[in-house]
């Protein structure tokens, strides 16, 4: 028999530290943000004034999975609206339900809890990986169910798979794209003496964490406050994720130096044989050294000598990423609507009123009105 209990406070959910990433190893879809300590950073940056709704999934009394979910109250394509969502943000590379066994009916029950409840309007699952077990057995079960929901993309995040040696996979890349590499290679030493440093612990006076927020405030990212330091729950997240992985061994920081002052860097984690690019940034000042694509064309050809197994690019599929491979992991939302009148009202704004919208340019006005949506972000 399954059984689902809520966990909304963070003492409940510190409470399944020693549980949680045992039953995460157990999973075919173990991956670095479903980790315990992934969370809890989260949290230390982003978890002021949410709702946490962490659901632990029982199967005969014994914890066989956990739906890492919270409730924010906010406003859905410009309307009112009590979502349910997967404890993330932009920040968050994908997101997913942690099941090891009987993912079908885990989920089942999991979607029954959530239809008992009346304190939501809509369910919005974003960037959950296709290739996850648990994506094909939420549809199936939302399908089956007769459950008013729609499915829309997610992110598309090229990879690396490293199956060769770095010699044979860089032949592999096109004559225009290796050219390109040599010119800027020696276009940065026109600039000055260049260094590159892989940084794995933080020092007791966070000198590498002060450098990284100097290079993004000084990013054209700083323009339009997308810099980590324009908004002090970007500095606590990574102030508190950089010490947890520099403890857990994960933390990958490549900082590049031209004559010895700190211009561009790349946040990675490195976990199960998975490299995870986070964050980059460079200082705009170095724009025309290309310091970004010295910095990549370092971290490829460094993860071709190690440990690692798959470099997962996160994001975007970016024109830059898709130089360096053509595989793609495929990432959906899910939407779920509550059967009531408003949301069957926010079902028909989002998958026909929308959908419409998008197709023409004479009602741009009504569009953007409507397209800007408002999630709360971070």
């Amino acid at each position: 028999m399954i059984t689902v209990e809520t966990i909304t406070t963070v003492e409940g959910f510190l409470a399944l530290e020693s549980v949680w990433n045992r039953v995460l190893e157990k999973c075919s879809n173990e991956n670095l943000c479903l980790t315990f300590e992934w969370f809890t950073s989260w949290l230390a940056g982003f978890g002021g004034g949410k709702n946490l709704f962490v659901l632990v999934i029982r199967k005969d009394g014994v914890i066989i999975g956990f739906a890492p979910l919270m409730i924010t109250h906010t406003r859905y394509r410009n309307l009112p609206a009590s979502e349910v969502g997967f404890i993330q943000n932009d920040y968050s590379p994908s997101s997913d339900f942690i099941i090891y066994e009987n993912q079908a009916e885990a989920i089942s029950a999991v979607i029954d809890y959530l239809l008992a409840l009346q304190n939501w309007d809509v369910i919005s699952l974003r960037n959950m990986p296709k290739d996850s077990p648990n994506y094909p057995a939420l549809v199936q079960t939302l399908a089956q169910k007769g459950i008013i929901y729609g499915t829309g993309p997610g992110l598309s995040s090229p990879f690396i798979r490293i199956q060769t040696d770095w010699e044979t996979f860089m032949a592999s890349r096109t004559r225009k794209f290796r050219k390109a590499i040599r010119n800027k290679m020696n276009r940065i030493k026109k600039w000055g003496a260049y260094e590159i440093k892989t940084i794995d612990t933080i020092d007791d006076n966070g000198s590498v964490l002060e450098h990284i927020f100097a290079i993004s405030k000084n990013s054209w990212k700083a323009d339009y406050d997308k810099d980590i330091v324009s908004n002090d729950n970007n500095m606590r997240f990574f102030t508190a994720l950089s010490k947890t992985a520099a403890r857990k061994g994960w933390l990958k920081i490549w900082l590049l130096n031209v004559d010895g002052k700190p211009v561009a860097y790349e946040y990675h984690l490195a976990y199960k044989g998975r490299l995870h690019a986070l964050r980059s940034d460079y200082d705009r000042s170095y724009r025309l050294s290309s310091p970004g694509s010295i910095l990549d064309m370092h971290i490829v050809e460094n993860a071709f000598s190690g440990h690692v197994r798959e470099y997962d690019m996160c994001g975007s599929s970016d024109f830059y990423k898709l130089n360096w491979t053509s595989d793609i992991r495929e990432h959906a939302r899910i939407l779920i609507f509550r059967d009531t009148v408003y949301g069957r009202m926010l079902y028909f704004l989002e998958f026909k009123v929308i959908s419409l919208l998008k197709k023409y340019e004479p009602v741009k006005k009504l569009r953007e009105a409507f397209l800007s949506q408002t999630y709360v972000r971070h």
